[in-house]
């Protein structure tokens, strides 16, 4: 009896341990991007309201597409804005209507797009395409061997995502 209870206290106490590291563990990621990013939460928080208006629900820091962004929550009507967590440009405003607005102050060209994915990529460009939606390019490359196609955020001209067709 007593070795049961002994063993059960020992199996308690490292699920226990492994909770608090896990949870250590998270608190440090965070607060590792928290430090990368130039404005503040609470910043973030209120040029997101500047640009809709409302009342803020909740603001998370994430990194999307190799870029750290504020998502701010707002309890109305399923709203968030998504605000450039180094330069504090509002990105996008997002509504559950499925009106998303997508702001961008630069965007590269097609030229180059085309440019960059040719460095990366050498080849014959077969196909360019700009979608709207998401503000990448994709670009489509002939090369010796395969098809290759890549993705390219035209905000920064960095290659999001490299495709390899036989």
């Amino acid at each position: 009896m007593k070795r049961k209870i002994m063993i059960a206290s020992v199996i308690g106490c490292v699920i226990f341990g492994g909770a608090i590291g896990a949870n250590a563990i998270s608190n440090t990621n965070s607060q590792v991007k928290e430090a990368n990013s130039k404005i503040s939460l609470e910043k973030a928080a209120e040029i997101a309201k500047n640009e809709v208006g409302g009342i803020v629900e909740s603001v998370e820091l994430d990194k999307e597409n190799g870029r750290l962004i504020y998502e701010v929550d707002f309890v109305e009507d399923d709203l968030d804005v998504d605000i450039d967590a180094v330069t504090g440009e509002v990105v996008k405003v997002d509504r559950d209507d499925d009106r998303a607005v997508v702001k961008q102050s630069k965007t590269i060209s097609k030229e180059e797009a085309i440019s960059i994915a040719l460095k990366d990529t050498p080849g014959v460009v077969t196909e360019v395409d700009f979608d709207s939606d998401d503000h990448e390019y994709e670009i489509e490359i002939q090369s010796e061997k395969q098809e290759i196609e890549l993705t390219i955020d035209a905000a920064t001209g960095n290659i999001l995502n490299k495709d390899f067709d036989d």
